[in-house]
Parts: C-alpha cells; structure tokens; sequence
C-alpha cells in the first residue's frame, strides 16, 4: 500500500516529505515505478529513459540514508 510504503521511506530512509508525496501523486494504480541509487546524477543515466515516456524525479540523500538503503537493498538481494 502507497501510504505505508510512504510513511516507511520517510520514517527509516528520511526522504523528504514533499519528493514522497510528489511521487505518491503521479503514481496511480495500474503504474509502475523504478527507483535507483545512484551516486550521482549523471546526463547518461536520464539519456536512458528517453523516448520511454514518464517523468525522471530525483532528489539527494545523505551518506547515512544511503547506507540504510544500500543495507535493506542487500538483506533482500540475498534472499
């Protein structure tokens, strides 16, 4: 569910308040979404997703949220 999902990444993750409801608003049922950790922006990496269609949103994270992410993103890839 949207709103757990919400309240999670900004709780654990500290992502802003303002790029989660940007997201929640422009993700509807039915949608889908890529989320990507990336160390920095990079020309390229937005050149990939041309002609796809959607909207690339990015926003910063600290050293720390990263490490969190990059920690939950492990524990599953291991399983």
């Amino acid at each position: 569910t949207g709103a757990v999902g919400a309240k999670w990444w900004k709780e654990d993750f500290g992502i802003s308040e303002n790029f989660v409801r940007d997201v929640g608003y422009m993700i509807q049922p039915g949608d889908s979404a890529i989320f990507m950790l990336g160390a920095k922006y990079s020309e390229d990496i937005s050149k990939e997703f041309e002609g796809l269609g959607g909207k690339l949103l990015m926003t910063s994270v600290s050293e720390e949220q990263k490490v969190k992410i990059e920690n939950v993103l492990n524990r599953h890839k291991n399983n």
